[in-house]
Order: structure tokens, then C-alpha cells, then sequence
């Protein structure tokens, strides 16, 4: 790859890293409770950004700006958007230690990433495991089982634990994926 088509990407990735504080911010300004956090805005955005009759200009940006960005930068900026997000809200940067919770946890995202690789031989965008994911425990049915809405409660509602399982789950999903993109594949392009 020419370095001006990696300083092209470099800067897409830094844009749509902006763009999702910008948005977080949005979000946590909207909020009475200023409860909002990575999940929420993650969930927020992909929601948003897949109804095509939504047409809001940061929603328009925001697709703009995420179309490019190879998918194999999507890890780079959720990491990026993650540190930026904990230093902006003044959450500190230290990760805590993980745990069989977190592992649980981790483990449920990896699965949704690799049971679309084996059934579509697609690699999901790491942000659309974690809205695939969000919306399953938000199915009223789930959050009836004990162990799931612990789960959920440890996602939404630890903002220090979510750190540590998404960081985890960023370092599972780059370990498995990253010899798997092509050069210049994007979200839902098969490999």
C-alpha cells in the first residue's frame, strides 16, 4: 500500500474517531441523566445509521465517514473511540482485571463474529457484533434469564468492566480476522 493511501486511511480512521466522540457527546448532552456510555453510543449510531430514511446530518456523516474506513481499521478506531471516550469523560484509563464475567461475556461477542465468518464468510465489523449483540439483550426474553441480565447489567451498567470487555474482545477479534482482510475490505465485503 502507497503511503499516501495509508495516510488517506490513517486520516478516515482519526475523522470517524471524532466523529463518534462528536456524536457521543451528542448523545450524553441529550441524556438528563448523562448515563451514556460506549455501548449506548455504539448502539446509538448503528441503529440509526441502518435506517436508510434517517437522514439527520450527523447520522449522514457518520455513514459517510464509516464507508471510508476499511474494515480491517474498524478495531483501530473503536480502540481509538474507546480511550478517547474514557480520557473526554474523565473515566480514567486504567483497565481492570477480568474475569470468568468478562470472559463470559467476550467469549458471546466472539461467538456472533465467528458464526457469521462460518455461515455468511463475512467478517462483521466489530461495531456491528456489538450492536447484534446489544439488541439480543435487549430482547424482553433475555433479560428474563438471571445470568443473561447480569450480563447485560455488567455491559451497560460497569463502565470500567465494559472497558475490559471490549478491550478483550478487540485483541480476540484482531487475533482471529486481522490475517483474514484483503488490503482494502470493508464492512460485510466478503472475503
Amino acid at each position: 500500500m502507497s503511503g499516501d493511501k495509508q495516510d488517506s486511511i490513517q486520516n478516515s480512521v482519526f475523522v470517524l474517531k471524532n466523529e463518534l466522540l462528536r456524536y457521543s457527546e451528542k448523545l450524553i448532552n441529550s441524556d438528563s441523566d448523562n448515563k451514556s456510555n460506549i455501548a449506548d453510543v455504539i448502539y446509538d449510531v448503528m441503529l440509526k445509521m441502518g435506517q436508510q430514511e434517517n437522514n439527520e446530518d450527523d447520522i449522514k456523516e457518520l455513514r459517510k465517514v464509516f464507508q471510508a474506513v476499511p474494515l480491517r481499521y474498524h478495531v483501530q478506531v473503536l480502540r481509538s473511540f474507546i480511550d478517547s471516550y474514557y480520557i473526554k469523560n474523565q473515566l480514567g484509563t486504567t483497565v481492570i482485571a477480568g474475569n470468568a464475567k468478562s470472559d463470559e461475556i467476550v467469549n458471546e461477542l466472539m461467538a456472533t463474529t465467528n458464526n457469521f465468518y462460518l455461515e455468511k464468510n463475512k467478517i462483521l465489523s466489530p461495531f456491528e457484533v456489538l450492536y447484534l449483540t446489544i439488541q439480543a439483550y435487549l430482547e424482553p426474553n433475555t433479560l428474563k434469564n438471571v445470568k443473561r441480565r447480569e450480563q447485560a447489567s455488567l455491559l451497560f451498567g460497569d463502565i470500567k468492566f465494559q472497558k475490559r470487555i471490549l478491550n478483550d474482545y478487540l485483541e480476540e477479534y484482531e487475533s482471529k480476522f486481522d490475517s483474514k482482510f484483503g488490503e482494502e475490505s470493508t464492512a460485510n465485503e466478503e472475503i
